[in-house]
């Protein structure tokens, strides 16, 4: 994955907390793991996400390094 592509996604992923700098992050390997939205993503951000090869996984949102 391209750097400005997690760069993007986690743009996106911002505009749905309500603290946008109070939400964690993690990594593992190659994966990054970030915290579930506090609100629903919108269609058109999530189509965005998706082409970034952005998914949603069981505790949150995910992307391959």
């Amino acid at each position: 994955m391209r750097t400005s592509a997690i760069i993007e996604g986690l743009q996106i992923l911002e505009k749905y907390r309500d603290k946008p700098d109070g939400y964690h992050c993690s990594a593992e390997h190659d994966v990054l793991y970030v915290y579930a939205t506090d609100r629903p993503v919108s269609a058109v951000d999530l189509d965005r996400l998706s082409e970034l090869d952005w998914f949603q996984s069981d505790e949150g949102w995910t992307c391959f390094t």
